[in-house]
């Protein structure tokens, strides 16, 4: 199983695909491309954290790569 842009996903999309390989390579560059989350999530994250700035929620969302 090969997982290109690995960076970008996160840990339980990454679960998902890596259960159906024996061996496994994720490729990606975490300084290349952000994890992709939509407004929807980032938002309820950010009520539930109670958090207020956008640099604050960007620490929380940020590649589990870093």
């Amino acid at each position: 199983m090969i997982i290109d842009e690995a960076a970008r996903s996160s840990s339980s999309e990454l679960a998902i695909a890596m259960q159906s390989g024996k061996r496994i390579l994720l490729v990606g560059d975490h300084k290349q491309l952000p994890p992709l989350y939509s407004t929807n999530h980032s938002d309820l994250l950010k009520q539930k954290l109670k958090i207020k700035t956008r640099q604050e929620i960007g620490e929380v969302l940020k590649s589990d790569f870093e």
